[in-house]
């Protein structure tokens, strides 16, 4: 998270690969159903951190790439998956293909893809697992809210942080939060030179340190007319667990 510059009260990391994580900076301690921690003294004393997780994210992608038996064109997919409107052309995804960590602690709720018709299309499918994962970061970052965390923006690292626009634009425009990316993609050995350098005494502080080392990169808005269709279209998203749950207890 040091080298991510994701080191005070309302920052938000978010942790991409095969999973996401998403770390939060408190000034006090939280709690929440679902929402693990919150760690004290994680950076600095006095702060806290406050963690959810998704269990499958980019290995959702990796999945569907095994099902198209190697021939996923990457740049061809993001092209195609970019022209279509938010929504996929009716497709959802739930995007628990391992279980939920959070905000639900259920091992046992699968991976759905829901509303898939004749016309649909590989392009189709990838941009629908893309939204159904923003969704799921989406709802960690309303538990954190109900709980009186509001993070301010979200700093991305990790795979996603070299992924095309799409992938980062949709993650913004579903929380409806700023999404930044630092120059360097690797963050832990800028977060250690950080710490290197305050423990040699060349900061004060470790604030200092980020300031001085941990330079900005880009910097993704949230687009308002995107916001709102994803607005109605999450509400959807939210429908499908105690749907598919009620399924499964049957």
């Amino acid at each position: 998270m040091i080298g991510l510059g994701v080191a005070k009260p309302g920052q938000l990391a978010l942790i991409t690969g095969s999973s996401h994580l998403q770390f939060g900076v408190a000034d006090k301690p939280l709690h929440a159903p679902g929402i693990w921690g919150s760690y004290p003294d994680m950076v600095y004393p006095g702060r806290y951190i406050i963690e959810g997780g998704q269990t499958s994210t980019g290995s959702i992608i990796a999945w569907l790439g095994r099902l198209m038996n190697g021939t996923m064109d990457m740049e061809a997919l993001n092209a195609k998956a970019a022209a279509l409107e938010p929504g996929a052309e009716g497709l959802l995804v739930q995007d628990h293909f391992q279980g939920n960590r959070t905000p639900y602690t259920d091992a046992l709720s699968r991976g759905a893809i829901v509303g898939l018709t004749l016309a649909h299309e590989p392009h189709h499918i990838f941009r629908a697992i893309i939204e159904g994962i923003s969704f799921g970061t989406r709802t960690i970052l309303d538990a954190m809210a109900e709980a009186g965390y509001r993070g301010q923006e979200i700093t991305v690292g990790g795979g996603a942080s070299a992924s095309p626009p799409l992938w980062l634009q949709i993650h913004a425009d579903t929380a409806a939060l700023p999404v930044c990316v630092p120059q360097s993609r690797d963050a832990p050995s800028v977060g250690a030179a950080v710490l290197a350098a305050h423990g040699a005494g060349h900061f004060a502080t470790i604030d200092e340190g980020i300031a001085a080392m941990v330079k900005p990169g880009k910097r993704i808005e949230p687009r308002p007319r995107e916001m709102a269709l994803y607005n109605e279209i999450y509400q959807q998203y939210r429908a499908l667990y105690p749907a598919l749950k009620a399924v499964r207890a049957t």
